[in-house]
C-alpha cells in the first residue's frame, strides 16, 4: 500500500528542488534575451534600418540551427542525468561521446554556410543584401565560439549550478552595454558578431573559471 506521507514528502522535496533552480532560469532567461537582442536593437539605432535588416534575416537563417541545438541539448542532459544519478565519470563519458557525435552534423552546416554564405543571402534576401555575405561568415565563427561553451553549459546544467548562467549573462549584458556603440561606429555589423563573440568569450571564462574552483573543469572532465 502506497504511504500518502511519503508521496507528500517528496512532491514537496520536487516541488523544492525545481523552484529553487526555477529562481535563477528566470531571471536569466530575461538578462540573456536583453544580451542577445542589445546589438541587434543599437545597430538599427547606429546603422540604419538596411543594416538591421540584414543582421535580423542572418540571425533567422542561423536560428534554424539554434533549433537544432536545443534540441540536441533537450536529448542528451535527461540522459546524462540519469547516468549521473549511477556514476560521475559514466555520466561525463556519456557526453563526451554524444556531444562529438551531435554537434559533427553541426559542425559540417556551418561550413557549408561559410563557404556558401554569398548565395544563401542572395537566396535568403534578394539582390538588395548580395553585399552582406560576410555577415554570415562572422556568424560562423560567431557559432564556433558557442559550440565550444556548449560542453561548458552542459557540466553547470548537469552539476544544478544555475547561478551561473544568471552572473554570467549580467556581466556579458554589462559588457555589450559598454562596448556596443564603439564596435558598432568603427566596425558596422562585424562589430556587433564581435560584440556577441567577446559575451560568449566572458561567458566561456566565468563559467570554466567557476568548474574548476569546484573541481569539475571541463578539459579535466572531458578527457
Amino acid at each position: 500500500m502506497i504511504n500518502s506521507t511519503y508521496i507528500k514528502t517528496e512532491s514537496l522535496d520536487f516541488l523544492k528542488t525545481h523552484f529553487k533552480q526555477a529562481q535563477w532560469l528566470a531571471p536569466t532567461a530575461i538578462v540573456q534575451w536583453l544580451t542577445s537582442n542589445f546589438f541587434v536593437a543599437t545597430s538599427g539605432l547606429i546603422l540604419g534600418v538596411e543594416a538591421l535588416g540584414a543582421f535580423r534575416l542572418v540571425q533567422t537563417l542561423f536560428g534554424l540551427i539554434n533549433v537544432l541545438i536545443q534540441g540536441i541539448e533537450s536529448y542528451v542532459l535527461p540522459q546524462a542525468s540519469i547516468r549521473f544519478q549511477q556514476s560521475k565519470q559514466v555520466a561525463y563519458e556519456y557526453l563526451k561521446t554524444l556531444i562529438v557525435k551531435t554537434i559533427f552534423p553541426v559542425v559540417i552546416i556551418l561550413l557549408v554556410m561559410f563557404v556558401f554564405a554569398d548565395q544563401i543571402i542572395l537566396l535568403a534576401g534578394g539582390k538588395a543584401y548580395i553585399t552582406y555575405g560576410f555577415v554570415i561568415r562572422w556568424m560562423v565563427l560567431l557559432y564556433v565560439i558557442i559550440l565550444v561553451n556548449y560542453p561548458v553549459r552542459m557540466l553547470i546544467r548537469l552539476h544544478e549550478m544555475n547561478h551561473l548562467f544568471l552572473s554570467g549573462y549580467i556581466i556579458s549584458f554589462a559588457l555589450s552595454l559598454s562596448t556596443a556603440s564603439y564596435l558598432l561606429s568603427n566596425f558596422q555589423l562585424t562589430g556587433a558578431i564581435i560584440g556577441l563573440g567577446l559575451n560568449q568569450l566572458v561567458l566561456f571564462a566565468i563559467w570554466q573559471y567557476s568548474l574548476h574552483k569546484k573541481e569539475r573543469s571541463l578539459w579535466k572532465s572531458f578527457t
